[in-house]
């Protein structure tokens, strides 16, 4: 059973729109999840996803999304989620995202695993941050390495 946990904090309209635009892409999973669970974290813009596959989780008291993240484990490790995977609202999943994770983690001994994060606008901005891997944690530096004596 896969889980997919969304920690939110929804402060405005483009907010709301990219959580929709994510309910969109996980719709178009070619490997549906099991669970979804969307955590509120007490978002000062109140709203409501119209989407029979999520199950929302709205808390009484800001607590930061590692607290949100928390409680959507929590509630899908309750639930018999044997594989926990994790996204903002302001993401896009692409269609083979949940199937290609979990076959990831079923097949092997990690138990963690991350993709590459891609900007979805066609600034320059964006176009910097897709070169240079600055939203997937990519690092581009020389290692430096001492000799053993």
């Amino acid at each position: 059973m896969t889980a997919l946990i969304i920690p939110c904090f929804i402060k405005s309209r483009w907010d709301i729109e990219c959580l929709n635009r994510l309910c969109g892409s996980i719709q178009r999973q070619s490997q549906p999840f099991d669970k979804v669970y969307l955590v509120d974290d007490a978002s000062p813009v109140k709203h409501k996803v119209h989407h029979d596959f999520v199950e929302e989780i709205f808390l009484n008291e800001n607590g930061g999304p590692a607290r949100a993240r928390n409680i959507g484990i929590n509630n899908a490790i309750s639930s018999g989620a044997e594989y926990l995977l994790f996204t903002d609202h302001d993401c896009i999943l692409d269609p083979d995202w949940a199937k290609e994770m979990t076959s990831f983690l079923a097949t092997t001994e990690f138990g963690a695993v991350g993709g590459m994060t891609y900007s979805w606008g066609k600034t320059f901005l964006d176009r910097y941050h897709d070169l240079n891997g600055t939203l997937a944690g990519k690092l581009r530096c020389t290692p430096f390495f001492r000799p053993l004596v």
